[in-house]
């Protein structure tokens, strides 16, 4: 359960950080300690209207390896915020069928 406090956190950190790249690895490391055939993520957002897609994956993951994936949506702040941005939502994905099942549940926990 710790590995996916760490992750909820890094969850809440990528939704107000500034520097995406350090986001989103960070996020990375976190998903493949609570997941370990997690594979890479993609964080789906829209900005001034316009869809946007930020993906990191491990070295060499080829679209073929992805077997499930798991959506989850970011927290959003609409006070302050351009209203032409969206909520954001990450997507995890795993080379193993079911790999998110207990995570799933675990987020929706914590």
């Amino acid at each position: 359960m710790d590995h996916v406090v760490a992750l909820r956190d890094a969850l809440h950190v990528l939704a107000s950080a500034v520097d995406l790249e350090e986001g989103l690895g960070g996020l990375l490391t976190d998903l493949r300690r609570a997941s370990p055939s997690a594979l890479g993520l993609e964080v789906l957002t829209v900005v001034a209207g316009q869809d946007v897609r930020l993906g990191r994956f491990l070295s060499g993951v080829d679209p073929d390896d992805v077997v499930t994936s798991l959506q989850v949506p970011l927290e959003h702040d609409p006070v302050g915020q351009d209203p032409a941005a969206g909520p954001a939502r990450v997507v995890f994905y795993a080379g193993r069928s079911g790999a998110f099942v207990d995570l799933a549940a675990d987020l929706a926990y914590a």
